[in-house]
C-alpha cells in the first residue's frame, strides 16, 4: 500500500496555484491555472453523501406515512351541527385539508428527486474517485 498518496478526495493540477476568493465568493479557495483561468477545488465524501441520501429517505418515508395518516381525518371534517355556518366552517376545513395534501404531494415529488440526486450523485463521486485512484496507481 502507498502510504504516501494523498487522499482521494484531494485534486492536484500541474501549473496551478491556489488562492482565496473572497471577490468570486463568500469564502472558498480557487486555483489560477495557465491562462488565468479559474479552476474550483472540489473535495467530497462520497459515503456520507449516500448516509445523507439514506437519512433523508427515512425522513421523507415518515413524512409520507404521517401525511397519509392525516389526510382522512382532516379532509373528512364533519359540521359540528346542522346549521349552515357549520357547513361551510368544515367545507373550509375540508379544502385546507385537500390543499395540504396537494402541496405535500408536491413536497414529497421535490424531496424524492433531491434524495435521487444525491445517491445518484454520490455513486459518481465515489466511481470517479474509484477511476482516479486507478489511473494514478
Amino acid at each position: 500500500m502507498n502510504t504516501n498518496r494523498p487522499p482521494m478526495n484531494t485534486w492536484f493540477w500541474t501549473g496551478c496555484r491556489a488562492e482565496s476568493a473572497p471577490n468570486l465568493t463568500n469564502r472558498g479557495v480557487f486555483a489560477v491555472c495557465e491562462g488565468g483561468k479559474h479552476m474550483s477545488f472540489v473535495t467530497t465524501q462520497p459515503e456520507a453523501l449516500s448516509a445523507a441520501a439514506a437519512n433523508l429517505t427515512g425522513i421523507g418515508s415518515g413524512m409520507a406515512a404521517q401525511n397519509a395518516a392525516a389526510a382522512a381525518p382532516t379532509t373528512g371534517v364533519v359540521p359540528a351541527a346542522a346549521d349552515e355556518v357549520s357547513a361551510l366552517t368544515a367545507a373550509q376545513f375540508a379544502a385546507h385539508a385537500q390543499m395540504y395534501q396537494a402541496v405535500s404531494a408536491q413536497a414529497a415529488a421535490i424531496h424524492e428527486m433531491f434524495v435521487n440526486t444525491l445517491g445518484t450523485s454520490a455513486g459518481s463521486y465515489a466511481a470517479t474517485e474509484a477511476a482516479n485512484a486507478i489511473a494514478a496507481g
